[in-house]
């Protein structure tokens, strides 16, 4: 949507997969738009309810008060 290409308002991430070699494991990554705020949180294998898992778990933290 044209408002998070605007990058206007903090709260829109982008989030992808980055798979490691034999497809062992991997990050997944997220950023947040405005402020460019990076996170690479672990994953165990390529599923998606460990990808789920990893980014839940990091949206239960208040990065900003």
């Amino acid at each position: 949507p044209s408002i998070v290409d605007a990058r206007t308002r903090i709260g829109d991430w982008e989030v992808d997969l980055v798979i490691g070699k034999g497809h062992k494991g991997g990050f997944a990554t997220l950023a947040e738009r405005k402020s460019r705020l990076y996170l690479a949180l672990p994953i165990v294998n390529k599923t998606a309810q460990n990808a789920n898992d990893a980014t839940h778990s990091n949206s239960k933290c208040n990065l900003y008060p």
